[in-house]
């Protein structure tokens, strides 16, 4: 895959845990994606107060589907668009970098 020069600077930030997210944040560039996993699919409930602060940040904002089930939140509105672990690969492809929030 070729990387152009643009590219480089974006990452995919994986979300772990809800005490990580708002560092999270500061950091992100408008580039940047996150992917919320492990305890951190409970930002992404409909209606809460972090989906709302997620989407006020503008950043692409995906869930690990199979998390988000063993939470027992997969059958709740969730505010994002879910994924599997084929999405997670491809979000990798995609971008560059990782940095994981634990």
């Amino acid at each position: 895959m070729l990387i152009t020069w643009w590219a480089a600077d974006m990452i995919l930030h994986t979300v772990a845990t809800l005490s990580t997210l708002a560092d999270c944040l500061a950091v992100a560039g408008a580039d940047d994606s996150i992917l919320l996993m492990g305890d951190g699919v409970y930002a992404a409930l409909a209606n809460s107060e972090l989906s709302q602060t997620l989407k006020a940040s503008g950043l692409r904002i995906e869930v690990m589907e199979s998390d988000a089930s063993s939470a027992g939140i997969a059958q709740e509105l969730l505010a994002f668009p879910a994924t599997d672990m084929a999405g997670f690969v491809a979000l990798t492809e995609e971008y560059p970098r990782q940095l994981a929030w634990y």
